[in-house]
């Protein structure tokens, strides 16, 4: 028989040929638009837009990193322990899919909106027949004004036509990481092509800095029971990757480690990744905690929208680690770290709308305890039989119908709860008072609770993380 060490030895062992294998698979991967070479024993890939990183470091642990040429922006990474050369194979093809994305991404892509996308449908079209004759590096396309903040996350510019152009400051206000224009009625009459591609070329020469939101540490301001090493993990879901935060407090509450890792989607694999990669270098971790989107009821996670229909992942996870897991619903995490960050309020409401248009959560704490009621389904206002205008599934996807949804419920919030101040945090509220304005056409202005727009997730799901796995331990 194998004693314990000769098992490990011998897996440590197997972990290191398969590493060696996938590195010398990986060099023998040169095609037309793929370079692959070896620069201080790690990989480096370069297509014509994109750049390659793959990092081998001691104990078979691997990282991958995707950068775009042009702007320099990380679009991909992640590490992990080499354990099965299969599953490392499959982080190999995604990463390579996000390469392959890049090939087609040097073209400046357009989204010209109207009323209905009609009109600008038609110019969509002459315009691009007009970037092939002069060959520039524009691609249009066209939309109604009720579906533009929805498409908007796929394009670099928008263009408003004349009918919609008093809403530019809106739209300006609310996709602030886009580039956003009107189209001057003397070009739009007459499709001029010439003179619109013209107008974009100066423009787009111009520099346009964009602010980036700051997402420094913030204080926990609660008192915290006795602990030791404690890992948080978080799930923010973004328009088209899924950004996977974590954090390692030691026993004092310092940060030791913050990680990012940005993936297509959702797994289980991602998960475990992450955590031996963090256990590898803090094996003394005593508490995992995470944030999940979706439903979570007594470690069983439901997202279809990634494949996870009633996973049992608290139970697996507790199987493969000796160290205390909790997972709770992001909502609740959001909120209960929102409450502990500040101490201004006893009571709070924390309204969620992650998807433009979807049905969104709520989360309350009342006295400091964290309310989830039975089955965990208080806050699910997707049963609630609120009544929308009639033109609300025409407007639901612009700031027009987010300030109705969020007035609505905010509504409800404060005539069953009445909280001393409701958290909002949606994409398309640009000013929490316009909400406040609505509010106070059904409701006696001093009945209002403070109404807070938040921008940034990160920081209190990572606090709601070690505060809500903390009680359970």
């Amino acid at each position: 028989m194998y004693n314990k060490k000769e098992v490990r030895t011998m897996d440590s062992f197997l972990k290191e040929i398969d590493t060696e294998l996938l590195k010398r698979w990986l060099l023998n991967q040169n095609e037309d638009d793929w370079d692959v070479k070896e620069v201080n024993e790690n990989i480096v890939i370069e297509t014509k837009y994109g750049l390659g990183f793959i990092n081998f470091y001691p104990d078979c642990i691997i990282e991958l990193d995707v950068e775009n040429k042009m702007t320099k922006e990380k679009i991909f990474f992640i590490h992990f322990q080499m354990n099965n050369f299969h599953h490392a194979l499959g982080l190999l093809y995604d990463m390579r899919l996000c390469l392959q994305r890049l090939t087609t991404s040097k073209k400046t892509k357009v989204l010209l909106s109207c009323t209905s996308g009609l009109t600008t449908g038609f110019f969509a079209e002459k315009l691009n027949e007009g970037v092939q004759l002069l060959n520039k590096d524009f691609e249009f396309n066209a939309v109604s004004y009720g579906n533009l903040y929805d498409m908007a996350k796929d394009y670099d510019v928008i263009l408003l036509a004349p009918q919609v152009s008093f809403r530019l400051s809106e739209v300006e206000g609310v996709l602030k990481n886009k580039r956003v224009y009107a189209i001057s009625p003397a070009l739009f009459g007459k499709y001029d092509v010439g003179n619109t591609i013209t107008f974009l070329e100066d423009e787009l020469y111009k520099e346009k800095e964009v602010q980036s939101q700051q997402e420094n540490p913030l204080p926990i301001k609660q008192m915290l029971k006795a602990h030791q090493q404690v890992l948080a993990l978080a799930f923010i879901q973004l328009d088209q990757k899924v950004r996977l935060v974590s954090r390692l407090y030691d026993e004092n509450n310092m940060i030791l480690e913050d990680f990012e890792v940005y993936k297509n989607t959702i797994s289980v694999d991602d998960i475990v990744d992450l955590i031996n990669t963090v256990l590898y270098g803090y094996p003394d971790i005593e508490l995992i905690s995470l944030s999940l989107p979706g439903v979570v009821y007594n470690g069983v996670v439901t997202l279809k929208k990634y494949g996870l229909n009633e996973c049992r992942l608290q139970a697996f996870l507790e199987e493969k680690y000796s160290q205390k897991i909790v997972i709770n619903n992001d909502v609740n995490t959001i909120v209960m770290g929102y409450f502990a960050s500040q101490d201004d309020y006893e009571s709070i409401s924390f309204l969620y709308q992650a998807r433009i248009g979807g049905t969104g959560g709520v989360g309350h704490i009342h006295r400091g305890h964290l309310i989830k009621g039975r089955h965990n389904i208080a806050g699910e206002i997707q049963y609630l039989p609120i009544s929308f205008s009639e033109n609300y599934q025409e407007i639901k996807k612009t700031p027009e119908g987010a300030l109705e949804w969020t007035m609505k419920y905010c509504l409800g919030i404060t005539s069953m709860l009445a909280p001393d101040a409701i958290i909002i945090y949606n994409r398309l509220i640009s000013k929490s008072d316009d909400v406040k304005k609505e509010m106070e056409k059904y409701m006696p202005k001093s009945y209002i609770p403070d109404l807070i727009k938040i921008e940034s997730l990160k920081e209190y799901m990572l606090i709601g993380c070690i505060l809500l796995g903390l009680k359970e331990m």
